[in-house]
């Protein structure tokens, strides 16, 4: 059975994915997560991962991903808009009762009338749910705490929707400015992508395909990103991969130094491998990944059994 921890690990926090192919990674995601959105179901991870995208990297370089991310964060703030419209009807019966249509109560909530509710656009809704705020504030005792938040949260819901909605169309250009965000929040909103998409096609392997180019997070990169070739100095421990062993799988170990290096899972970068597969100088050992150790452990380590020597290697998964 597998460690069940490898779900609640955050994979993207590691050393071995660069900015840059993090950058391209998440680039890509986008765009295939905007066109692949049934039903709007992804459309708050668009717009969450937009933002922290757009944070760390700057603007998103992908003018058709810009564009989905903007349409995504409309789509939103429409949603609210029509929500506010929808409990302003509901509600106004709940004054009318209290007050009376001829009052001058009545016309602190509705100074232009209920249809002027339902006429607001972009441009001055921002007025009417501040109106209906502060009405409901300053007549709390009648109309009730409930009716109070419910129209604050509305006025704060759209404004916070419609500021994100205008900083994006901006289409901030430069580089990153880490101190707005850190590189932490765009890996955790990938993983909660990933975890979300996960829920929504358990057994549809093919899904992460559609979603995802993996080639960017895997230590060899587009077009190696099943071989791992490097050095590791004398007595040193190399983590040459670190991944999730789902299952296990076979591994070619070629050494292609002149010194012998000993390959192992382990659970933490650059521990010293004391148990696993030695490879000797100009061979290959093709084993299973629990030949190397505990398969719930994530990293990949090659140690230097060489005091004076520096060894190479190649591996293939």
């Amino acid at each position: 059975m597998i460690n069940l921890e490898v779900f609640f690990k955050n994979h993207f926090d590691t050393t071995f994915i660069s900015d840059d192919n993090l950058r391209k990674f998440a680039d890509i995601h986008l765009q295939r997560l905007t066109t692949n959105n049934p039903g709007g179901i992804y459309t708050a991870l668009i717009t969450d991962t937009g933002t922290v995208y757009t944070a760390y990297f700057g603007a998103i370089g992908d003018e058709a991903v810009r564009t989905a991310v903007k349409e995504g964060m409309t789509v939103e703030l429409n949603t609210a808009i029509e929500n506010f419209k929808h409990d302003v009807s509901q509600k106004e019966g709940i004054v009318r009762g209290i007050y009376g249509v001829d009052t001058g109560t009545y016309q602190e909530f509705f100074p232009q009338g209920l249809t002027a509710y339902s006429n607001a656009d972009l441009g001055n809704i921002h007025t009417f749910t501040e109106i209906m705020m502060d009405a409901a504030t300053a007549h709390a005792a009648d109309v009730g705490a409930d009716f109070v938040t419910l129209f604050t949260d509305h006025h704060n819901d759209i404004l916070a929707k419609r500021e994100a909605q205008l900083e994006l169309m901006g289409e901030v250009e430069g580089k990153k400015d880490i101190t707005e965000t850190t590189r932490d929040e765009v890996e955790v909103q990938l993983m909660k992508n990933l975890l979300t998409i996960a829920v929504n096609n358990i057994g549809n392997l093919s899904a992460v395909n559609t979603y995802f180019d993996q080639s960017f997070i895997r230590r060899g990169g587009p077009g190696e990103e099943d071989v791992y070739t490097g050095t590791v100095a004398e007595n040193v421990t190399h983590s040459i991969i670190e991944m999730p062993w789902s299952d296990d799988p076979e591994i070619e170990l070629s050494n292609i130094g002149t010194t012998d290096l000993m390959f192992c899972l382990s659970p933490t970068e650059g521990t010293a491998c004391t148990a696993g597969v030695t490879v000797t100088p100009g061979t290959t050992q093709t084993v299973n990944a629990s030949e190397l150790g505990d398969i719930s452990y994530t990293f990949l380590n090659v140690t230097n059994l060489s005091s004076d020597t520096e060894g190479e290697y190649s591996v293939t998964i």
